[in-house]
């Protein structure tokens, strides 16, 4: 699922629709910086049409609010981890578990930026519930389609990626990255039939 981009409903030329994808574009990598660099409570829309080097209003063209922003920066890393999943699922032939090791493979493969994005968003997830939604909606849809997997299994191996993927993200590991890699090991032989 990609999130909604701009459509021809005005007239415009192909090149005027690239152009303002482009801006639309430049508007959400500037407000993801911003997040990165100074965190969620730093994102207003001024900052965020200054950094994207647009003016108020033509940002409010592409947004229609900041809320309406951040939602479609969560669901541009979505987006993002969806595709992953579905890269990484096709390029296994055992059938047995390929959703669930999809899952880990996708989590320990996404991008340190995706990463710094979604931690510093996360405190929104306390009063934005309709963002944690759409973030369990994505995963319920991925994980919770037909897979052969016990079910139980499944989760189990769901809760250790996703610690896996926080304590990666915030660089909580041990010195010890031979462990790490053990136990990455045993957690994908986990999801191949016994």
């Amino acid at each position: 699922m990609r999130p909604t981009s701009i459509v021809n409903v005005m007239g415009l030329s192909p090149k005027q629709i690239e152009k303002a994808e482009q801006v639309r574009q430049d508007i959400l990598h500037a407000a993801a910086e911003i997040v990165i660099e100074r965190g969620v409570q730093s994102l207003t829309l001024a900052a965020v049409a200054s950094r994207a080097r647009v003016s108020k209003g033509g940002l409010l063209h592409h947004f229609a609010c900041k809320a309406d922003l951040i939602r479609i920066l969560v669901e541009t890393l979505i987006a993002d981890f969806e595709t992953a999943l579905d890269a990484c699922a096709k390029g296994d032939p055992e059938p047995y578990g390929r959703r669930i090791r999809a899952y880990v493979r996708a989590n320990l493969a996404y991008s340190v930026n995706n990463r710094k994005i979604a931690i510093a968003l996360f405190p929104l997830s306390f009063s934005e519930p309709e963002l944690v939604t759409l973030l369990r909606t994505s995963c319920d849809r991925w994980l919770n389609s037909p897979d052969e997997i016990d079910s139980v299994q499944s989760y189990v191996i769901r809760l250790a990626t996703d610690g896996f993927w926080m304590a990666d993200t915030m660089n909580i590991h041990s010195e010890n990255s031979n462990l790490r890699e053990k136990a990455l090991e045993h957690l994908v032989k986990m999801t191949y039939p016994a």
